[in-house]
């Protein structure tokens, strides 16, 4: 099989995976986000990885109803975090209004030497659901002068006829508005700390 990229729009670009019959079969789309913090990175990265970031984002962010830690531990300079989060029911649209209440947790494994983390996320839902949705990707922080620039990459892949591409634009646009919220949040303590 053979991979490829289609730039799309806002950041986001498309893999398809050609087959040997060569079938294009959907494979999912990539994104990208950037925000640069005015505080040094130190500062950036302690606010990320306190255990009550996910609270305190869900109380910031018009997009969530509901955040809860499910756990976090240190090993070294390894940080392993699992969180909850509620989307607020007004944030719902598309090919998620009859799903219902739509939840995830997410899972990070974040290196403070890097100053960098890889990230999953899996819906609520039954099983057959959470198989045929795979989100991941990375986030890293990188000081710039006496200010820190957060990037978020990863992609997503929603297997469902018929909606998954509209439901993969839908989530990296409002992954989009999330990631902004989070990086204002950020920036905020940040300064203050």
């Amino acid at each position: 099989m053979r991979t490829t990229c289609r730039r799309g729009t806002g950041g986001r670009s498309r893999r398809t995976t050609t087959s040997p019959r060569g079938i294009g079969v959907r494979a999912a789309v990539d994104f990208a986000f950037q925000h640069r913090l005015p505080a040094p990175i130190d500062r950036v990265e302690r606010a990320l990885l306190d255990a009550s970031l996910p609270a305190r984002l869900a109380a910031a962010s018009p997009a969530l109803a509901d955040a809860a830690l499910l756990g976090i531990t240190a090993d070294g300079d390894a940080v392993e975090r699992a969180a909850h989060f509620t989307a607020d029911p007004a944030w719902i649209t598309g090919p998620f209004l009859r799903v219902g209440a739509v939840g995830w947790t997410e899972s990070v494994r974040w290196s403070r030497a890097a100053h960098s983390g890889a990230f999953r996320v899996e819906p609520d839902g039954p099983a057959a659901l959470r198989r045929r949705v795979r989100c991941e990707g990375t986030y890293a922080l990188e000081a710039d002068g006496a200010a820190t620039v957060r990037t978020v990459r990863g992609s997503i892949a929603i297997r469902a006829p018929l909606v998954g591409a509209a439901a993969e634009a839908l989530v990296v646009a409002r992954l989009g508005e999330l990631f902004a919220d989070e990086a204002a949040l950020l920036a905020r303590e940040a300064a203050g700390a």
